[in-house]
């Protein structure tokens, strides 16, 4: 069959050749299907061929798959008697005709069907009934448009089975159906696939001006668009600050930014050129969203949330207060305190926000774009200050993710200065799963051959963590297995022994421990000599102990000989304060061992045994009467012992050493005449020993007898006094002194006696007072070990006293009864150092029956009561850093800086004393210098003197300087102080007598229709309006979202209370506007910048600003400024002047205003066939609604339509007929273009616009 009917046909006809294939399918009965006719509401003449096939399907019969209905129409011929077609799919701007009418039902206009030829209206045909849209089936279902990183697969189905006519429903339901694909991610991100696709065209030049190609390296334009016209191929010019379409639309799949991204919110996909949401299902238009656990269409129960808080850190650094564990979701972080805090977070050891001790603007990393991205925001105070930072982590976190704090100060002042941060985030609950764990011992030998035993338990099979075996019930236990481990020979080895003891137990000692070298050989250890094992492990033989200081002590130190080498002397003993310091000794003062009993000053020595010896017992009497004779004396064998002789045997005694029987003696001087008398004596004594004697007569001599008094002490060496008295010389016998010869008499003398040592003793004092005065108490007295000397007691140690019972020390004394008292009991220290004070808790008592009675305080009010305080913990305090006061702030108001002294103290006996600030940790040590405010300061603006007038002629412009000050310093501030108070005007106009020689329009003509009122139309003017500059910078008003209509003004966008400031400046057709920026103060570093644009020109400007000058070529300017602190900003001043190039017509008409009224121009024959066009521009910001009030055209004509174009999406809607309709746009500027009778008498229309707000 033929794909059309063939050129120059009237109606659709069949062909010979598919007349015959008809007949052949009909009669072989493969058309039975035709007989089940659809149970179809109305007659079946109702349903007409075009319902089911547009104009649309009708090319694709004549003219093939690529053909498409025609976009516009002749206005001589009837849209429905011609079946006009594009035949070439990139070529729109031709139409292939065929005479051939369009089937009855196709839509030739609003609410208008083809029938028979004609394009008419319901009210034409009433007969007809309506016909209800239906769907058409699903088309297959589209490749994926991306390999990787979620592209779109989709189908698609069309109301037009039938389509809806004569007043029927439209289709219920959705009409596009699309899924994601290719979901796993990309080596590059979202954000490099767009960037590639706008990179791709850099090689396609543009043609800014006719003829001269310009070439561009074009940009994604995140954060410059979004919605829709991201999706457009939107692209921004590197460098040059604008942006365009480089294409119809991104490839489907490109991501794009929604209007108000949350952090579960659906995800923006560009699906043929819109930006359409898809929920997390990867379904269009589901709604499905991740709970805070992650899972799509999730309840949270899958997850558990952990949250937190955090006030510390140190001063001027980073701090990790949290890391974020793998897998983490919808991660949470606030720090309600970033005026002297912020947040940042570092990712796989990276900063991607903060990190170099300066706080971050809002952010989201790494781009808006991406699936897993960190949304950062920082909210201000109304003056903006950091008040709060809020981080969203949408997650699960993949790498490792730190968030970290930084403080600018420390904590010493105060709670201001500390973060304030609280944050939560979601784990996945996991399910424990339970299995037998295998645990394996170690070896049991390193080396030489040992057994490891390989034994189950039962585990959690994901944390590995042992739990009671009953959770592995019903799973088989493996059986314990041995395996033979580290077979290799075992080297030599050190083999160590336990240190011994100290050397000494304080002061820095050495202990010692044994080392040997071994081998292990199979089940034996061999000893080998030290040279064997490796000399670099040889472990150490010794270490240092005892290293903390010894205690004082008393000492004694030798002072001379003992006073017998043995039976027991004294050796006296120099007593000193000293303490061991290694092998050395440190003597120390006397005051440092007052807290210890001293040591006696003697000690006992000599205690060996002394040997046996000779001792004279007994001496007998001289044998001479005077002068020289002999004395018998009888010796014993001695030896001493605890200082006292006892006789043992003479054997014991040496025999040689034994003293003579007996000794030379003299008494006295024999008298005169003495000698005869001796020497007839002596030889009467020799008769008588032989013979019988012969007596002599005896004559009585009187001699001086010595007589020996007593010792004066019984041991230890005394003194005895020996006189003389007269005696009768043979019977000794004592006479009178008168009968001895006084001159002959000897002096008396004194001579020692009692030599030998006297046994030790306890000497004992006499009890000391009762020490209680009423009562019982107790009686002391010292008792000490001594010992007799020749000169005094010498005190012993009392060791040497052991042997001997000790007299007690005290005794119980009573002192009679006692009368009533005060009784205290102290309460806790105020202080634990440096001295401090207990509070007493006083009552009256008196004894009773053992014990003490509690008595009303008044009893004891005679008495003088004792203190309620006394003192405690005396010793002094380890020394500390002590600030003090701060002097004046350096600033009355605001901030500024107080002085204070720091040293190093220690508290005693209730005094902070400054010691040397060495002692002093000097880490710990208190700024000098601290911060501080008084009250926040007064801050006001200052004006200074208006500037001379800009001109010498006409109208110019005055500035002044206009500062913030504050109370204490007199210099300009910040404007931040002062952004609570209105700014006096910086701006303002001034006028000088008029210039000699005025500039003059003259504009051309420009008819209207009579009934459009003179406020809402802009024509061409006959004279150009004279106003004065409008003043722009008040107290009260700002520029942003204004529509400016003077022919000159200035405009001051330096103090603007917004930082995306908008406005438009508007003058009538045929002038164009003049602007020159007077100053600027943008910061390009951050990014601020001024936007000029129009529907013909765009440009971004931030550098180089202050003195250039820009011309429009159009009749409206939009003027835009972007910057991040306030105070900065542009001046700029504006005038109109005529327009050198025409681009618009005659007809052409300019609307400014709230509201006003829209009529069709009235159009010459002599113009031909253009069309005229209508300009509505309002405020920036705001939005145009159109209305049709009426549309009157009086013949149907094709080629009569209404084209209203939404200048800033560039997109176009067209209006045929009759009927009425409501348009609204999307920005503040629409174009309306009449065409056809619309320019003529023949179509009138009457609407209405208004500014709406968004």
């Amino acid at each position: 069959m033929a794909s059309e009917g063939g050129y120059n046909s009237v109606d659709l006809s069949w062909s010979q050749c598919s007349r015959d294939q008809f007949l052949v399918f009909l009669s072989q009965g493969k058309a039975n299907c035709l007989s089940d006719l659809p149970d179809l509401e109305g007659s079946l003449p109702g349903w007409k061929p075009g319902l089911y096939y547009g104009a649309d399907d009708q090319c694709k019969i004549a003219f093939g798959r690529g053909a498409r209905a025609c976009t516009f129409q002749r206005t001589d011929i009837d849209v429905c008697r011609v079946l006009s077609c594009h035949t070439n799919p990139s070529d729109h701007s031709s139409c292939t005709r065929m005479l051939i009418p369009l089937l009855d039902g196709t839509e030739c206009g609003p609410n208008k069907w083809c029938l028979k030829g004609r394009c008419v209206s319901p009210q034409e045909v009433r007969s007809l009934l309506p016909v209800n849209g239906a769907w058409s089936g699903w088309t297959a279902l589209s490749l994926c448009s991306r390999t990787c990183g979620g592209g779109v697969t989709f189908r698609r189905r069309q109301c037009n089975n039938p389509r809806p006519a004569f007043g029927g429903h439209k289709c219920e339901g959705k009409h596009l159906e699309a899924k994601l694909c290719n979901r796993q991610p990309c080596l590059t991100t979202q954000v490099d696939f767009m960037a590639e696709q706008c990179s791709q065209t850099n090689t396609e030049p543009l043609f800014l001006t006719a003829r001269v190609p310009s070439y561009h390296k074009w940009t994604p334009t995140l954060g410059f668009a979004t919605g829709d016209a991201q999706c457009k191929f939107l692209c921004r010019s590197e460098g040059k600050n604008f942006m365009m379409s480089r294409g119809s639309q991104f490839i489907d799949g490109t991501r794009c930014e929604l209007g108000s991204p949350t952090l579960r919110a659906p995800v923006g996909i560009c699906v043929a050129g819109e930006c359409r949401e898809f929920g997390c299902d990867g379904d269009l238009d589901s709604e499905q969203v991740l709970d805070v656990c992650g899972v799509c269409g999730g309840n949270g129960s899958s997850c558990t949330e952990v949250t937190g808080g955090y006030s510390e850190g140190r001063s001027r650094e980073y701090v990790t207060f949290l890391t974020l564990p793998l897998n983490a979701t919808t991660v949470h972080v606030v720090n309600n305190r970033s005026l002297f805090t912020h947040l940042a977070i570092k990712i796989k050891s990276q900063y991607v926000l903060a990190g170099k001790g300066s706080i971050s603007m809002n952010r989201t990393h790494p781009s808006t774009l991406e699936d897993l991205c960190m949304d950062y925001k920082l909210y201000l105070t109304t003056g903006s200050l950091p008040n709060s930072e809020e981080l969203f982590i949408r997650g699960p976190v993949e790498d490792e993710t730190q968030i970290q704090v930084f403080r600018k100060y420390d904590k010493e002042y105060g709670e201001i200065t500390n973060p304030n941060i609280t944050y939560s985030y979601y784990l996945p609950t996991i399910k424990s799963t339970f299995s037998w764990l295998a645990v394996t011992t170690a070896c049991s030998v390193t080396c030489g051959g040992g057994v490891q035993k390989t034994s189950y338990t039962c585990a959690d099979a994901g944390t590995k963590e042992r739990v009671e075996e009953e959770k592995c019930k019903g799973i088989p236990q493996p059986a314990v297995k041995h395996q033979l481990c580290n077979v290799r020979p075992c080297p030599p080895r050190w083999e160590a022994g336990e240190f011994g003891p100290c050397s000494i137990s304080c002061g820095g000692g050495v202990r010692m421990r044994p080392l040997r070298c071994l081998r292990k050989e199979k089940e034996l250890t061999v000893k080998l000599p030290h040279h064997k094992c490796p000399r670099e492990t040889m472990p150490v033989l010794t270490e240092v102990c005892g290293i903390a200081p010894c205690p004082a002590s008393w000492r004694a130190q030798d002072q001379g000989p003992c006073s017998a080498t043995c039976g027991g002397g004294v050796l006296p003993l120099h007593i000193y304060c000293a303490r061991d310091a290694g092998a050395q000794e440190e003597a120390l003062p006397d005051e440092d061992c007052g807290h210890l009993p001293r040591l006696e000053a003697f000690e006992g020595c000599g205690t060996a045994a002394c040997p046996p010896r000779w001792s004279v017992s007994h001496v007998g009497n001289c044998s001479a009467i005077c002068g020289p004779g002999v004395t018998p004396q009888t010796s014993i064998c001695v030896q001493s012992v605890d200082g006292s002789d006892i006789e043992v045997d003479h054997a014991l005694c040496p025999s040689a050493e034994k003293p003579l029987e007996f000794l030379p003696c003299v008494v006295s001087v024999c008298p005169v005449g003495w000698d005869s008398w001796h020497s007839s004596e002596a030889v009467q004594f020799k008769m008588t020993k032989s013979k019988d004697p012969i007596y002599l007569e005896e004559h009585p001599v009187y001699v001086w007898s010595p007589v020996t008094g007593p010792c004066s002490e019984t041991c230890g060496g005394g003194l005895s006094e020996i006189h003389y008295v007269c005696v009768e010389h043979r019977s000794k016998n004592p006479m009178l002194e008168e009968l001895c010869d006084e001159t002959s008499r000897p002096e008396t003398r004194q001579e020692t006696c009692n030599p030998e040592p006297c046994p030790p003793q306890w000497e004992v004092q006499a009890f000391g007072p009762c020490s209680a005065s009423c009562g019982q108490g107790m009686a002391m007295r010292t008792v000490r070990c001594v010992r007799m000397t020749s000169s005094a007691m010498v005190g012993q140690l009392e060791s040497v006293c052991d042997g001997l019972p000790k007299p007690t020390e005290r005794e119980s004394c009573q002192a009679g009864p006692c009368p009533a008292r005060w009784r205290y009991q102290s309460g806790a220290c105020s202080a634990s150092c440096g001295g401090g004070l207990m509070r007493r808790v006083l009552y009256c008592v008196h004894d009773g029956d053992g014990s003490e009675e509690v008595l009303p305080n008044e009893e004891c009010s005679t008495m003088s009561k004792p203190e309620e305080l006394e003192t405690c913990n005396p010793e002094p305090c380890p020394p500390r850093w002590k600030a003090s006061e701060t002097t004046s702030c350096s600033s009355s108001c605001g901030f500024g800086v107080a002085e204070r002294i720091v040293a190093c103290v220690q508290f005693h006996q209730g005094v902070d004393t400054e010691v040397d600030e060495a002692r002093c940790p000097v880490t710990e040590k208190p700024p000098s210098v601290v911060p501080c405010m008084i009250t926040v300061c007064p801050f006001s603006w200052e004006a200074q003197n208006w500037t001379e007038c800009s001109v010498s002629c006409g109208y110019g412009v005055q500035s002044r300087m206009v500062s913030c000050i504050g109370q204490a310093v007199q210099q300009p501030l910040s404007p931040l102080f002062c952004m609570h108070l209105p700014k006096p005007i910086t701006l303002q106009g001034c006028q000088r007598p008029s210039c000699p020689v005025p500039i003059a329009i003259t504009p051309s003509s420009v008819p209207r229709t009579s009934n459009a009122p003179a406020t809402a139309i802009y024509g061409p003017p006959s004279v150009t309006p004279t106003l004065a500059p409008r003043r722009l910078t008040n107290d009260s008003y700002s520029p942003c979202g204004e529509l400016l209509l003077e022919d000159a003004g200035v405009v001051d966008l330096r103090d603007v209370g917004r930082r995306d400031c908008l406005l438009s400046v508007g003058r009538p057709l045929g002038e164009v506007l003049e602007v020159k920026v007077v100053s600027s103060s943008l910061n390009c570093k951050e990014r601020e910048f001024v936007l000029f644009y129009e529907q013909l020109m765009l440009l971004k400007k931030c550098e180089r600003l202050t003195g250039y000058t820009i011309t429009s070529r159009s009749n409206v300017l939009m003027i835009r400024q972007g910057r991040l602190a306030p105070g900065r900003g542009i001046l700029l001043h504006y005038w109109s002047k005529a327009a050198t190039k025409r681009h618009h017509s005659d007809c052409d008409v300019q609307l400014f205003g709230v509201t006003g009224k829209i009529v069709n121009p009235i159009q010459s024959q002599a113009l031909g066939h253009q069309s005229c066009r209508t300009f509505v521009n309002v405020a920036p910001r705001r939005r145009i609604e159109i209305r049709a009030l009426s549309m009157n055209m009086a013949a149907q004509v094709n080629g009569s339509y209404i084209l209203i174009r939404d200048v800033d999406i560039m997109r176009t809607w067209v209006f045929h007929g009759n009927s009425l309709f409501f348009w609204r746009s999307s920005g503040s500027r629409a174009e309306i273009e009449f065409h056809g009778e619309y320019l003529r008498r023949l179509g009138t229309f009457h609407g209405e616009f208004s500014a709406i707000e968004p």
